[in-house]
């Protein structure tokens, strides 16, 4: 059965395999892992025609068997150049995304890359510093001022622009006796300090949502998050003239131990026990439901710390994550 599944869909394989093939190309020094990926397919085709020539002779299907232990130990012994992929960076040990899998031959997560090559990262800075002057020289239409709105209706929400863009996210895990728990900081300073919040802070320029997250969160407690997921964005308009982006992530994976920075004192809290008088006003209004299951989208007038108005939408599934791109990203920075 097994046989006959094989040469009966060995063009899907191969199509398959050349397929990542292809996607290689478009990452920078990764000849030795396309290559590699020829081999494979080489391979497959090999146990391709050793399961047609079984099939054909009606000879005992333990013959393909026999030639795919061949092959995988061939492999072995030539796994240098068959196998050169890795899932984990082959300097800081992080787990890596599918391009740095797939691609750039030396197995180096990007900021491994550059710390290993600081000529590329000039070349990236100058890059960036180059994209933000042609963003400046741009003829922009001018930002409405809505620091006099005192309702979320003053507001016309679908041109209102952010002068800042931030993350926030809420790292859960379920304690030895059961219970939910997120990560909460006591936020030393900048917007909010004194309060209760979670490890967050501004996107750079250049930087996605979810890359600006992960970093946040490296900073603020020393904890490096996984596959943190998108949830929701929220507006916030200050009568001083702030407009403020949120974006909200979730992660449930890490690796670390919470520690004490310079820019907060993160500390695990009981879901049911979150303390809300101690927090922004507007979190009591929308993360019950996001932790629920809900993705949510916000506009809040505030002043100072003062909630005066507000609107929540709890959504079923999260929109177009259009702002987590670089180039729409790096707009809302101001």
């Amino acid at each position: 059965m097994i046989v006959r599944f094989l040469a009966e869909n060995y063009l899907w394989i191969i199509i398959a395999i050349l397929a990542v093939n292809m996607t290689q190309r478009k990452y920078p020094g990764t000849d030795k892992k396309r290559r590699a990926t020829v081999y494979i397919a080489l391979g497959a085709l090999l146990l391709n025609i050793s399961a047609v020539f079984v099939l054909q002779n009606e000879m005992t299907h333990w013959l393909v068997a026999v030639a795919a232990i061949i092959l995988l130990v061939a492999g072995f012994f030539l796994r240098k150049w068959v196998w050169p992929f890795r899932l984990h960076c082959a300097g800081c040990g992080k787990r890596m995304d599918y391009a740095h899998v797939v691609g750039h031959d030396d197995n180096l997560c990007t900021s491994c890359h550059l710390e290993k090559h600081p000529e590329e990262k000039e070349k990236a800075e100058a890059a960036a510093q180059e994209a933000e002057r042609k963003k400046q020289d741009r003829v922009q239409p001018a930002r409405i001022d809505y620091s006099a709105a005192r309702t979320v209706e003053d507001v016309d929400w679908d041109v209102w622009e952010p002068t800042e863009t931030c993350v926030l996210t809420y790292l859960l895990r379920t304690s030895d006796d059961g219970k939910r728990q997120i990560l909460l900081i006591d936020k030393k300073r900048g917007l909010g300090d004194g309060l209760v919040n979670v490890p967050g802070g501004h996107i750079e320029v250049a930087e996605t949502a979810t890359e600006a997250a992960i970093r946040e969160f490296k900073e603020e407690t020393d904890m490096d998050i996984i596959d943190p997921e998108y949830r929701g964005v929220l507006d916030f308009q200050f009568t001083d003239g702030l407009a403020m982006r949120g974006h909200v992530f979730t992660a449930t994976s890490w690796t670390g131990t919470p520690r004490e920075t310079d820019e907060a004192r993160p500390f695990w809290c009981d879901e049911q026990d979150l303390p809300y008088e101690k927090m922004w006003s507007d979190d009591e209004l929308w993360l019950p439901d996001m932790l629920a299951g809900k993705n949510v989208k916000g506009v809040f007038i505030f002043d100072d710390r003062v909630m005066l108005s507000h609107k929540v939408e709890l959504l079923n599934r999260p929109e177009t994550l259009a702002e987590d791109t670089t180039e729409d990203v790096a707009e809302n920075v101001k």
